[in-house]
């Protein structure tokens, strides 16, 4: 069983969220709350350690008439989105360990609700035409879907998919939520300056770069919320345009794409915006480096 929250919403409909799930106004996030009060990404739950938390991201919110912009979630909290609307806390379940996938490539990645292996490969939540398998859970038996058909499956499952050999294997819940992506090179301090649709990273002896555009504005927004944040939220605070969500997430792949790219011709780790495999992004600093939020 993955770690989750049961919530109950303001018409008393009863929800279970997992790690990276969204809670605001977006149609698609895991709990929709429509009042034009909340934020479209006002916040996420999250797999921290062994805990879980409950993030703001463009909106804070109260327990106890106390504003937070975090939460170690637990049963019968009340957690108020505007001055009226709440929701309360049932439960939660957070077992000792999660099934995890992993690959040459890929790194330990927990499956969470319904989950795609990407060529890449990487993970992502919710069912792709192009993915190599899908992942689901039923009657809290993990299966998957590929090419030869749907099957159950549990730790020590391999198989190749594609050009990738993938394994599931147990990931214990106090590195589940933690895990990360070494590069293996030292690079110099960056001071990173974003404002708004130009970034400027200083780096000691070497030149400055400037980034533009919506490649800059992918970095600022992950910069102002401060935490890691759903690939579609994300998206949709650089096209504000009516996009649907194929193609909103093809024109995200693609800015992503370039400015990876253009780290890489300058010497700056590609990584610098990170997916953690499971739709969620985040800007990875490290201790020496240092960011201003300029916008």
């Amino acid at each position: 069983m993955q770690a989750h929250v049961t919530l109950r919403a303001p018409d008393g409909r009863i929800y279970q969220l997992s790690h990276g799930d969204l809670v605001g106004r977006i149609w698609s996030a895991a709990l929709c709350l429509s009042d034009p009060q909340v934020s479209e990404a006002h916040a996420m739950v999250s797999l921290r350690g062994s805990s879980l938390k409950l993030l703001a991201l463009r909106g804070l919110f109260a327990v106890n008439g106390e504003p937070q912009r975090e939460l170690v979630l637990a049963p019968g909290q009340v957690i108020f989105f505007t001055r009226t609307l709440s929701v309360e806390v049932l439960n939660v379940i957070l077992p000792n360990r999660v099934l995890a996938i992993e690959g040459e490539g890929l790194p330990p990645s927990p499956l969470s609700g319904v989950c795609s292996l990407m060529p890449g490969p990487s993970l992502r939540p919710g069912t792709h035409e192009d993915a190599l398998a899908v992942f689901f859970e039923s009657d809290e038996q993990w299966q998957v879907r590929t090419s030869a058909g749907i099957e159950e499956v549990e730790a020590g499952w391999t198989r190749s998919l594609g050009p990738h050999l993938v394994k599931l294997n147990w990931l214990s819940l106090s590195t589940a939520g933690n895990a990360t992506i070494a590069e293996g090179r030292v690079q110099a301090a960056m001071e990173i300056i974003c404002r708004f649709d130009a970034v400027t990273i200083h780096r000691a002896g070497h030149p400055s770069v400037r980034i533009a555009g919506r490649a800059a504005r992918l970095i600022s927004e992950l910069a102002a919320v401060g935490e890691p944040l759903q690939w579609e939220a994300l998206a949709r605070e650089i096209w504000t345009e009516d996009i649907d969500a194929h193609m909103l997430r093809k024109r995200f792949d693609t800015v992503l794409g370039r400015l990876r790219e253009k780290l890489r011709s300058v010497g700056i780790r590609a990584n610098l915006v990170r997916s953690d495999h499971s739709g969620l992004f985040e800007l990875v600093l490290r201790p020496e480096d240092t960011l201003t939020d300029a916008s």
